[in-house]
Parts: structure tokens; sequence; C-alpha cells
């Protein structure tokens, strides 16, 4: 590994994390490196994640986030540069997530950064499996911030895995469009990369109550970590808990326990000897499969317990990557819902269609081949159109300038581009402006040639001066 990577030293200089200009006197406190925007969300279901609030800040700067990484964050982690160190892990509870919020609080100078991750929940709750593998949305949430005036922002919520549903609007969340070439604001949050318009606009789908119900218990963990963090300093004693639910419950049976909570019982045993420790997601499971809060499965309480039956086909994370049978029976139904998911439009790439199932996307790749290439076609063809309708655009627009300065004898094909990117604020790529600069050569020969007309027409049928016979 380069030496200059090696110790992230890949700018000319580090960046100042404080400084005061010229005049200004010595007692004045110090000027951040980057704008400190301030953090929006005051409760657990709009708390403003991370990087989310990384986006903010590059959009008022006019940075793109690729530049301002590398350049301004990148020098105070120490990591090696690369596309995609600034995704959705850096709201998580592991080391990058701690590296982040802390630059950025040194670049902005604020102190409640760390609010926007996961953090406070670290001793609590595993890394594994908890940050969603794609990003995802609220259409009404957004509507919401459009309403009141505020910049769109993406909710911390929306982040973790196991959380399928927004709360407030009882609406699913959609995962975020993705697109090859982004233009140049797709990266603001609630902006769509594949045409730049407000995702405010699209149609949301009704939640189930079981998916609204583990949202809000996920959502309660969160207010209590941010009003009452010294909670969560206790050692957590899930095991107590799972073995008084059992016998409360069901009178020691830990087979039919299991099969309540939708897990094996090798599992089950090994989280009530305290083996290992479930996941949020399965404490958010246990805790609505037994009637009351994520903080009573942590801590042991012993208030009186009750029996919520999981809805059919609700026993597995639909966002999760678990294991299932794999028997033809799983496979018929598997192959039904992929189905109806494509007709009804809901998922359109191989990675939201295994999300939605809750399986990995090499097996929905193995157990279902058509389906996969279905949605490959399906997904080449919207990208093909929405590249013919971004290049329709540009040249009507270029159309559009020509008509409008061709009656200079100075045109040229760099006036006529560079009107187009005043006006329209679009531009060509090396391709486009090669089969442009010849559509201009046309166009300006056409123009020749009819003035050329024009002038012999005069010349054959010159205006008569005579007085016309009486």
């Amino acid at each position: 590994m380069p030496k200059r990577y090696a110790q992230g030293n890949w700018m000319t200089s580090r960046p100042k994390l404080g400084s005061r200009p010229g005049g200004w006197p010595e007692e004045a406190p110090p000027r951040s490196v980057l704008f400190a925007l301030p953090r929006e969300g005051s409760t657990g279901d709009s708390f403003e994640d991370l990087l989310s609030y990384f986006r903010r800040i590059c959009g008022r700067h006019g940075v793109h986030p690729w530049a301002l990484a590398n350049h301004a964050v990148g020098p105070l982690i120490g990591v090696i540069p690369a596309k995609k160190y600034y995704a959705l892990a850096v709201c998580g509870v592991g080391e990058l997530s701690a590296k982040w919020s802390s630059a950025l609080s040194r670049l902005t100078l604020r102190t409640d950064l760390h609010l926007a991750t996961l953090l406070p929940l670290r001793s609590v709750v595993s890394n594994h499996g908890l940050i969603a593998t794609v990003e995802r949305y609220c259409p009404r949430c957004y509507a919401d911030d459009e309403k009141a005036g505020r910049q769109k922002y993406n909710r911390l919520l929306w982040a973790i895995k196991c959380v399928t549903a927004c709360p407030v609007h009882r609406s699913v969340l959609k995962p975020v469009p993705l697109a090859p070439h982004r233009s140049s604001t797709a990266w603001l949050p609630g902006v769509s990369a594949l045409d730049g318009a407000s995702l405010a606009a699209d149609v949301a789908d009704e939640a189930h109550p079981h998916e609204v119900q583990t949202a809000w218990l996920v959502v309660d963990l969160m207010n209590v970590s941010w009003m009452r963090p010294t909670w969560l300093n206790e050692a957590p004693s899930v095991p107590a808990f799972l073995r008084n639910a059992c016998e409360s419950l069901f009178n020691g049976n830990g087979a039919e326990f299991g099969r309540h909570l939708g897990v094996g019982s090798d599992v089950l045993y090994s989280w009530m000897r305290g083996r290992t420790s479930p996941p949020l997601s399965r404490l958010a499971l246990i805790a609505y499969c037994c009637g009351c809060s994520i903080l009573d499965v942590l801590y042991g309480s012993w208030k009186i317990l009750g029996k919520t039956e999981l809805p059919p086909n609700r026993g597995v994370n639909r966002s999760g990557k678990t294991r299932m049978k794999r028997n033809n029976r799983w496979k018929t139904f598997a192959k039904t819902e992929l189905d109806k998911l494509i007709e009804s439009g809901v998922v359109t790439t191989q990675m939201e269609a295994a999300d939605r199932l809750g399986i990995s996307l090499s097996y929905l790749r193995m157990i279902a081949p058509l389906q996969v290439a279905k949605l490959v076609a399906s997904r080449k063809k919207i990208l093909r159109d929405i590249s013919i309708t971004k290049q329709q655009q540009k040249f009507a627009e270029f159309q559009k300038s020509y008509e409008a300065l061709k009656h200079l004898d100075s045109i040229s094909f760099e006036k006529v581009a560079a009107r187009v990117r005043d006006t329209a604020h679009i531009k060509f790529d090396y391709k486009e402006s090669a089969f442009l600069a010849k559509r201009f050569k046309e166009l300006k020969a056409h123009r020749s040639a009819d003035r050329k007309t024009r002038r012999n027409q005069v010349h054959r049928d010159p205006i008569s001066t005579k007085k016309p016979k009486r």
C-alpha cells in the first residue's frame, strides 16, 4: 500500500479545523470548515441520518459527495478512497460510523452528530444485519417536507433493515431508484437518480399492521436512547427475559415458544443460555410476540406479558436474507409471489425482489431464472427509454438555441452550446458534442443554401418599375 494512502494523506495538506479570518479578535470563536447545518428531526421517527446530513452539506457547498468525502472527510478518517465508502454503513454502530460522526463533528464544530447514527444503541445491538442494503424512502414524508417548506431529508429509521414501513404514514418503504449515470443533483435526498424528479410524487403503498407495529417498537427504543442514554449502560439480560416468557406464556415448553416466535428451537436455546445475542430484528420480533417493548426484552422486565400471533408469512424479515427451507413448496410459493410483484410493478430490480421475499440474491437467481431475466430485460428497457428521452430533450434545447441565434452572422457551434448551458443548464458529453457538431454543420449548410436560393429568385424576377398599362 502506498505510504500516502496508508497514512490517509492523499491531499497536499490537511484541512484546518478552525480558523479566524484576518482582523478578527483573538477571543472570537473559531469558524468551522464546513457549514454547520442544523440536524433535522426531534424524535425517533423523524431523526435525520448522517448520510443525508452529509449530502445536504454537499448540496449547500455545491460539491459532489465523492469529492468532499475524499478531500475533507477522508484525511480525518484515514481510509483509502473508494466510491462506496460513504454509504448507509456510516449510520450504523460500527467503527466506520464512529469515525464519520467524529470527522463531521470536527469539520462542522457540532456536538450532536452521533445522534444521526445508531451509536447510542452500540451497547445493546449488533452491527451485523442492522443496516439495510439499499436506500429506502417514504413518499409521504418527502411530501410533508415540501409542504413544510424545508429541504427533503432521509430519516434514520429508514436505514434500519428490520423496519419496512413508515410508522407515521403507515406506508411501505420504497427502494430509491438507481441509475448507472446520475445527474448533477441526483445524490440529494428526495431526488430521483433516473430523471431528477422529486420522489415525493410517488405513490405510497399501505403497510401491514405488523410492519407498522414493528417500526413503532424500534422508534420507542430510539427515543429512549436519545432521552435516557444512561438506561442503556447496563448489561442486557435477554436470556432472563426469554426464560421468564417461556415459563409464564408456554409453561416452559421451549419448542412451542420457538414456533410462536417463528425461530428454530436451537436458535432459541442459544439465546436463552446466553451463547448468542439476537439482532435488532429478532428483538423487535420477540417484543411484538410477547406484547412488550424492546427495552423490556433487553433488561428482563417482569411485567405481565401476552401472546401476539404473527400474521401469515410474516415470521421472517422481508428485507433480510435469512435461512429458509429450500423445498419445492417454498420455491413454488416464492415464484408465485415474485410474479405478483413483477406484474404489480412493486419491484423493478433483482435486489428489490430478493429483499421483498427475504432471500439472498444468489438463491433468487437459482430458483427463478426466468423471472430474473424478465426483471433484467425490463430494467434495461426502462434505462434505455430514460436515456433516449434525455437525449431528445438535449437535442430539442440545442435546436431551440440554434433558432434563437441563427440570425447572427458570427454564429458558431460553441455559442449555441454555451447558450444551452446557460439557459437550460445542460451539458453535452463527447459523443453528443460530436453528433451535434455535425448537425450544426448541416443546419448551417441548409441556411446557406436557402440564402442562395432566395438571391437567385430575386435576380430572376426583379421588381418591375414600369407603370401598368391602362
